[in-house]
């Protein structure tokens, strides 16, 4: 990468930052907006799974699901989530941005975010080819780790010699999500805040 290249890429960093810096709040709001539906998404399938008559609400275990019932249980569920959470966020998140970019934003700032932005999206398929292999594949460490801790629930719950035909469908659901909530408690969220404190004190000594 010649300097004159790593100059614009340094620029265009410092903008996002200065612009995330100055509109602080705004960026608080999507942060938590984002929290909040993944904590509503996670309360609609707690909900679902007993409400449904797919699966005996709740009590079917994986040896009475035929193909239809179960493509018809994960329909019903995306439908749910997509009433109660998707497009609740979408809606939240225009409101938002229209109320940045029409009430907030100065006209300069508009302008330089247009350039900035077609120049990325010009970027963006340039490389896509070469994005789309480096990253292929990527989240199978995060499975794995997920399935590990599903075991020591398991285990810990006394199950583990336990037939999956003894068990219910939603016990293994309730599984995964309880191990995934402890997963973003105990990492995710001493990590944001380290992300936070970083991004703040990168701030302070650029701006």
């Amino acid at each position: 990468m010649s300097s004159e290249e790593e100059s614009k890429r340094v620029l265009d960093e410092w903008f996002w930052k200065r612009l995330i810096r100055k509109h602080w709040v705004i960026t608080i709001i999507c942060g938590a907006a984002v929290v909040g539906a993944l904590i509503v998404g996670i309360l609609v399938t707690l909900l679902y799974i007993p409400a449904s008559e797919v699966g005996g609400n709740g009590a079917w275990t994986f040896d009475e699901f035929s193909m239809g019932t179960a493509i018809l249980w994960v329909l019903l569920l995306i439908l749910w989530e997509f009433l109660l959470v998707v497009l609740p966020v979408v809606a939240f998140f225009a409101i938002l941005f229209a109320l940045l970019w029409f009430k907030i934003l100065p006209a300069d700032e508009k302008e330089d975010i247009k350039k900035r932005l077609k120049k990325e999206e010009m970027e963006r398929e340039k490389w896509k080819r070469l994005k789309n292999r480096k990253y292929e594949g990527g989240g199978g460490g995060l499975s794995f780790f997920l399935f590990i801790g599903v075991c020591i629930y398991v285990a810990i719950d006394g199950n583990w010699l336990t037939p999956f035909g003894s068990l219910s469908y939603s016990y293994f659901i309730i599984a995964y999500l309880t191990v995934g909530v402890w997963f973003l408690i105990i990492f995710g969220i001493p990590l944001a805040i380290i992300a936070i404190l970083w991004l703040l004190s990168k701030f302070d000594k650029e701006v």
